[in-house]
């Protein structure tokens, strides 16, 4: 380094002793002039004292005094007079210290007076002197906090000058910061003790920044502290700033603490020991949950959670291990104590702020949650354990809260991964335990049901949830013994039915909504578990049955019906596809695996239509339901008569004479015409006799398909006698649909069966 950079150098660090020296200075002779106002104040108090003794006395003088003659009684009344109001006006002239601690308003209106009009409060504190100008003010305030701004970040680009050309060696520089930032905290203090709370934090502030500056220039990797020693050094820094927070109970120094102490592990690196670090973010949410509540500020919590977060992110995908798991988990357990305490807190708050807070604390059980899941998953025993614990914390929590959707966020976060768990496992050792989880969980939500069901009457949430809860246990141990056993419905079904039927039984005198949903829970589990034992449609059974129960018992609450219903349509679409399907040619009429499910859905839709309430708005629905049943039943026939009349056909073209063939072809071409015709008939008449319009329509409508297909397709190509007998027969079924239709024309003609029955009572 040549001459003219050591000169420079010197100059730099000149003009920083100067800019030291001069804003000492200032600071000193600031102090002495407080303590001249002060004993000023004190003065002007002696005074006002001294006033009114006398004023006190001069009221006690005519009492006093001896009695005066006739010939000076004006004169002497005037001067006490005059005397009396001259004490008067030195009296209002002179503030008394009652005055000032009573009533601060007048001079704090007085200051603010004088400020608006371009004083300051040192004139409105002295009334005698002129107030100061808009430009001194300007001069003497804005320029003198401009400037050290200025100084401030010219300090900083000179010391990143210097290292960035490394004219300044390490000891040196964290010498010089340690120093500033010394110097920068008495400073602080100083203004902290003139009363100048701003100015105080913003220097105490920059002080902890740079001396934990200072601290990490020497720490990790540097030629001076090993690891444990860096590590003590910052957080005695950290210390520091958390007890100048606590002394002048700041909100921004309380912030830069937490930031300092959080960010101390990250710096000393991932390769310290996971104990001390779990320990030492305990202790920092601690000490933030003591600062939160006694400067009550919320969003102290709110940095400790996110930053506890980040800290653990960072560690995680560093230096976390398997075997660490249990270590992990209980502290996280132990941290979630911790911020739901501090949710608690900030949840009884009115303010906006702590509102805030506490919404973003109630994220803490999500995050410890899925954080679980992602430790626990790989080892069998935590998981389980935590799952039951899990599920009982939550269930408590939800009856603590009386909330139906924390009982629903408590199945879901559980359930789901559960359920995952029983498909990946493939560990015999931990069967039992797994099937021990699984009824334990089922257990505590009908636990849970009980207890809700025991204060309030029952809710349709909580009936959709006891649905939910033995559908899940039905699956989930499902998928733990079917690859073990080919009786697995039987094994699941059987104790699953039973206790529902003891449940029902139970509750059957007290709860008996409940009771008659657990009957159904019971019927639907059975329906299905036989026809998994059948080797059928499992999934088209257990979606019908459990819709038929929740259409026919919810009818009073709008969302199970609502819910029944969409389990009815998804029954029917399971339906439609598997008849759309292809079958062996050699199986039986109607029963197979593609009739089967249409004609179990038809026959649950025609239970629903039973089941279902009458009155007027379940009259729309009753007449979808039956129309449903009767277009499932058309449809299987139509396709299971098609299917068994080319069987035929194919048999009498190989065994039989070609004549028979041909007689099975037509018969399959014409199949459909009559069969169409024929229900279309039946409709037509049972709509006549119960007075059902919706009937009648759908049978007139596949008359009518009937006649299309009979003249589009049939004629042109089937033989003259069977043109002559199905044209007899179509001719005798519209006949007798006249006929019916003419012999009922008088009667009514309603829509429903309801409104026939209004109508004819009118009548």
């Amino acid at each position: 380094m040549d001459l003219s950079y050591s000169l420079l150098l010197l100059l730099l660090f000149g003009c920083l002793l100067l800019v030291l020296i001069t804003t000492t200075g200032a600071l000193v002779r600031a102090a002495r002039a407080l303590d001249m106002v002060d004993h000023l104040e004190r003065e002007l108090r002696a005074l006002g004292d001294e006033v009114r003794q006398l004023s006190e006395r001069v009221e006690a003088l005519p009492a006093a005094s001896p009695p005066r003659t006739d010939e000076e009684p004006a004169e002497s009344a005037r001067d006490d007079e005059t005397w009396r109001e001259t004490v008067r006006r030195m009296q209002a002239a002179t503030p008394s210290p009652e005055s000032e601690v009573t009533s601060p308003q007048p001079m704090a209106s007085a200051e603010a007076a004088n400020v608006v009009a371009g004083g300051s409060p040192e004139a409105a504190i002295a009334p005698g002197v002129p107030g100061i100008s808009l430009e001194r003010r300007i001069v003497a305030q804005w320029f003198l906090y401009i400037g050290m701004a200025l100084m401030a970040l010219g300090s900083v680009w000179m010391f990143e000058y210097l290292v960035s050309r490394d004219w300044l060696g390490a000891a040196a520089l964290v010498a010089t910061g340690a120093v500033l930032g010394l110097g920068l905290l008495a400073l602080g203090e100083r203004a902290a003790i003139g009363n100048r709370p701003t100015r105080s934090r913003l220097l105490i502030g920059v002080a902890l920044v740079m001396l934990y500056a200072s601290a990490w220039m020497i720490g990790p990797g540097s030629w001076m502290l090993s690891r444990w020693p860096a590590f003590a050094l910052l957080t005695s820094v950290s210390g520091l700033a958390f007890i100048e927070a606590a002394r002048h109970r700041s909100l921004v120094l309380t912030l830069i603490a937490l930031a300092t102490a959080f960010a101390t592990p990250v710096l000393i690196g991932p390769e310290h020991s996971p104990l001390a670090l779990f320990v030492y973010l305990g202790v920092l949410g601690g000490v933030a949950r003591w600062l939160a509540r006694r400067g009550r500020w919320p969003l102290v919590d709110v940095s400790a959670y996110v930053l506890t977060v980040c800290v653990l992110i960072w560690w995680s995908e560093r230096a976390f291990t398997r075997d660490q798991w249990w270590m992990l988990e209980l502290f996280l357990t132990a941290y979630l104590a911790l911020f739901l305490i501090a949710w608690r807190e900030t949840w009884k708050a009115t303010t906006r702020h702590a509102r805030l807070a506490g919404i973003a604390l109630a994220s803490a059980p999500v995050a410890y949650h899925l954080a679980s899941v992602a430790i626990l998953l790989p080892h069998p025993a935590g998981w389980l354990v935590y799952a039951i614990t899990a599920t009982l914390a939550g269930l408590v929590a939800a009856a603590r809260l009386g909330s139906h959707l924390v009982r629903w966020l408590t199945f879901a976060a559980v359930s789901v991964p559960l359920m995952a768990w029983c498909y990946a496992s493939l560990d015999g050792e931990w069967f039992v335990a797994g099937v021990v989880a699984i009824v334990a969980v089922s257990a505590l939500h009908v636990v849970s049901e009980w207890e809700a069901l025991g204060e309030r009457p029952v809710t349709g949430t909580e009936i959709a949830l006891s649905h939910l809860n033995a559908w899940w246990a039905f699956f989930a141990l499902g998928l733990l013994l079917a690859p073990r056993s080919v009786l697995w419905p039987a094994f699941v079904g059987v104790p699953l039915v039973a206790a529902h039927v003891v449940l029902a039984a139970c509750w059957w005198r007290r709860y008996l909504e409940a009771a008659r949903h657990h009957l159904g829970i019971a019927l639907a589990v059975g329906a299905t578990v036989v026809a998994l034992w059948a080797g059928g449609f499992a999934p088209t059974v257990a979606l019908a049955v459990e819709g038929v129960v929740l259409l026919s018992l919810g009818a009073s609450r709008t969302g199970l019906r609502t819910g029944g219903e969409v389990l009815l349509a998804l029954a029917c679409f399971n339906a439609l596809r598997a008849l759309s399907t292809q079958t062996s040619l050699l199986t039986l009429p109607l029963v197979n695996h593609r009739a089967g499910p249409t004609l179990v859905v038809a026959a649950a839709l025609v239970i629903a239509w039973w089941r279902l309430g009458r009155g007027d708005r379940a009259g729309s629905r009753r007449t979808a339901l039956l129309l449903g049943a009767h277009v499932l039943i058309i449809l299987a026939l139509t396709m299971e008569g098609a299917v068994w009349l080319q069987q035929r056909a194919i048999d009498a073209a190989v065994f039989e004479a070609s004549t028979s063939a041909r007689s099975w072809q037509t018969a399959r071409l014409l199949g459909p015409t009559l069969l169409w015709a024929s229900y279309g008939w039946a409709l037509v008449a049972a709509g006549i006799w119960r007075q059902h319009a919706a009937l009648r329509y759908l049978g007139v409508t596949l008359v009518i398909l009937a006649l299309t297909k009979l003249c589009v397709i049939d004629f042109p190509t089937i033989g003259p006698v069977a043109r002559l007998v199905i044209a007899l027969l179509l001719g005798i079924l519209l006949l007798t649909m006249a006929y019916l239709s003419r012999r009922a024309k008088g009667g009514p003609d309603p829509l429903t069966d309801e409104e026939g029955r209004a109508s004819s009572q009118v009548s």
